[in-house]
């Protein structure tokens, strides 16, 4: 559902950040790992259509993306704008243009398959980082997104956040998931694509070598830390 092609863009001032950045992001997973400042996030706001728009810079090649595109960003706060999720997700559906009846149906519809209802009339200042981060999905998904593009949503979940954050990804009716992320360990599993992008560049790793690959690079977590091997629950 998202396809770049021969991609390359630098930040205004700045030397090439993705250098020929090729990949595709079918229905399901799509998972993109790799070290800090490889260009992982910059992939992710180059498919948003936010790169050139936000932060200036050039870009060259070509970005395709059947169905929208919204980026859920690594600091979710940033993105929710109203004191409570039910304020939230009806300023969104109304943006995107429902009349106010609806967006208050559509709401409370939403809230609930994402098992949020609950959530609905708290501050979201109170809530967790978790119910934070089902706040901002949520919020993208009343928004139009049909591709969700998402910058380390693992980084602030404990073990059980974390399972229950990719239960929820894996259910969504979107046309793809693509995810920028550290703790790799977790996501593998789900995952029906994975790129190693390092440098600005992007490797596609088959089903049998990803975990080689990744091992060593990323979390220690991959080859076992205290006798846990990759995928067990303790990460």
């Amino acid at each position: 559902m998202v396809r770049l092609r021969d991609v390359w863009y630098r930040y205004p001032g700045g030397g090439w950040v993705l250098r020929g950045v090729s990949l595709e992001a079918p229905r399901g997973i799509t998972l993109l790992a790799g070290p800090t400042g490889g260009g992982k996030s910059t992939i992710l706001r180059v498919a948003a259509g936010l790169a050139t728009r936000i932060y200036g810079g050039y870009l060259r090649g070509e970005v395709e993306a059947r169905g929208k595109p919204v980026l859920v960003p690594q600091d979710y706060d940033l993105f929710i704008l109203s004191l409570t999720p039910r304020e939230e997700l009806e300023y969104c559906y109304e943006a995107s243009g429902l009349p106010p009846w609806e967006a208050r149906r559509e709401a409370v519809r939403l809230a609930e398959e994402l098992g949020i209802e609950d959530l609905l009339d708290r501050r979201v200042s109170k809530l967790s980082a978790g119910e934070r981060q089902r706040v901002a999905i949520a919020s993208a998904l009343a928004l139009g997104a049909e591709v969700l593009l998402m910058d380390e949503p693992l980084a602030y979940q404990d073990p059980l956040g974390v399972e229950s954050l990719i239960r929820l990804l894996r259910r969504l009716d979107v046309e793809g998931v693509v995810v920028a992320e550290h703790r790799v360990h977790y996501l593998l599993p789900a995952a029906s694509s994975v790129y190693l992008v390092y440098d600005g560049r992007a490797k596609q790793l088959g089903p049998g070598e990803a975990v080689e690959v990744l091992a060593g690079i990323l979390e220690p977590g991959l080859r076992g830390v205290d006798g846990c091997e990759y995928g067990c629950s303790e990460g």
